[in-house]
């Protein structure tokens, strides 16, 4: 902890009378992280706050203008909105980190260039996939200097969803996050087919579309869902979705994904290879580079 001293001196004609002196003891914690939304998550929305180095300490002594990371971990059922990262430091917006998820774990993300001695106030927004009712909304932080983890916190809170994501609740569903590759920004307007897939007897695919022209949303969303296809997803059947046009300025990536909803784990030996299997309402990250 800090202690903070004030001192007061009284003058009687120009002469000084008595001072005194008051001091308060206050604990700053390194990492700290709340959430700021209502226990009602309104569209399955749910608000995070994270304050880093409130004491502004010189975590990084012996670099003049060294920076930190933060790595933070999300429930399977939480899913980052990108476009809701917000980064403040002193109180004033800053442009100086970045973020990006950690390669093969769609359930954590980096941000980097968090400078030292500072203190800096990170918001950001999060789906919940999980239908109408109560969810755990699990959240762990951790903040490193150079590789060294210098602190960590966990945030675990009942939320109730109400209205999940447009429409996520509505039956057998999965939807797809297309972002930035390199800053995952949300990327609008990317054009996508969907139809079914029969496994031929060789072990390829045979695909029948059944919609295109299918667009993802300002939050980078794609819903396959009732909202989209008019009908909701069957289990243990398969599906396939293709980028058919990237959104501008960005390379295509046409590569046909092939997905099974599933109500139970499936064993290694029953898979079949080139499936993905996701649970009702699970999200699928998919990337774009620039071109």
């Amino acid at each position: 902890g800090h202690i903070y001293a004030n001192n007061a001196t009284l003058f009687i004609n120009n002469l000084e009378y008595r001072t005194a002196q008051a001091e308060m003891k206050l604990d700053f914690k390194v990492l700290e992280k709340n959430i700021t939304s209502s226990d009602v998550a309104q569209d399955g929305i749910i608000s995070y706050e994270l304050k880093i180095n409130a004491a502004r300490e010189k975590l990084l002594a012996d670099i003049a203008n060294g920076t930190l990371y933060v790595i933070d971990k999300m429930g399977e059922n939480l899913k980052l909105l990108p476009g809701s990262f917000n980064v403040e430091v002193e109180g004033t917006t800053y442009d100086g980190c970045s973020i990006a998820p950690v390669e093969g774990d769609s359930t954590q993300f980096i941000i980097k260039g968090i400078p030292d001695g500072k203190y800096v106030r990170i918001t950001y927004n999060v789906a919940a996939i999980d239908p109408n009712g109560k969810t755990n909304a699990y959240n762990k932080a951790e903040l490193y200097c150079r590789g060294t983890k210098k602190a960590e916190v966990v945030e675990q809170k009942q939320i109730t969803v109400k209205s999940a994501n447009a429409g996520l609740s509505k039956g057998t569903n999965i939807y797809i996050i297309k972002s930035d590759k390199a800053d995952y920004k949300p990327l609008e307007n990317a054009v996508f087919e969907f139809g079914e897939v029969t496994q031929n007897v060789d072990g390829t695919f045979s695909y029948s579309k059944e919609k295109e022209g299918l667009k993802t949303n300002k939050n980078g969303f794609l819903f396959f869902s009732v909202d989209t296809l008019g009908h909701s997803l069957e289990l243990n059947k398969l599906y396939y979705f293709a980028e058919t046009n990237p959104p501008e300025g960005y390379e295509g990536d046409y590569t046909k994904n092939v997905f099974c909803v599933i109500n139970s784990p499936v064993s290694d030996d029953q898979k079949i290879a080139g499936v993905t299997y996701l649970r009702s309402g699970a999200a699928i990250n998919v990337f774009n580079e620039k071109d």
